[in-house]
């Protein structure tokens, strides 16, 4: 089976891909997907209509011509991990000397291009998600005594 490398509060996992093309949906599934379209559609179309590029008589036309013609994007961005991003603040520092010292700043790099850097940078320094993990452990530490109180 395939999987997926994701992190989870500084942990890594393999996430399976139980989907792929062609895959058979289950009732449940296709339900789900179908909510999941006609919400991005409403929204579409929605717009439109506020927008005022759309009248009454062209609503249904209109609905049915995006659904049919919607295509689902091939990755949808998940929550930020919190450790993960703890550890980046860490490290971020440290890779932008190592960038310096290369002659690349880091501001030139997206997030998705500066991933990988930072996985390198992680794999050499284990104490640096540690660390990270320590902190958020603490921050919810305090948060949920505060609340108590």
């Amino acid at each position: 089976m395939l999987t997926k490398s994701l992190i989870i509060c500084g942990f890594p996992v393999q996430a399976p891909l139980r989907f792929t093309a062609q895959h058979p949906c289950t009732e449940n599934e296709a339900a789900t997907l179908n909510a999941l379209l006609h919400k991005e559609i409403v929204s579409k179309v929605k717009s439109l209509i506020e927008k005022g590029e759309l009248a009454e008589g062209q609503i249904q036309a209109k609905f049915t011509e995006l659904a049919l013609a919607y295509e689902f994007t091939k990755q949808i961005k998940l929550g930020p991990d919190p450790v993960r991003k703890e550890a980046q603040k860490i490290a971020r520092p440290m890779l932008e000397k190592a960038l310096a010292k290369r002659g690349t700043d880091i501001s030139q790099f997206t997030e998705d291009k500066l991933a990988p850097l930072y996985d390198q940078v992680f794999a050499k320094r284990p104490d640096i998600m540690e660390e990270a993990q320590r902190r958020i452990l603490a921050i919810k530490d305090f948060a949920s005594t505060a609340l108590q109180d």
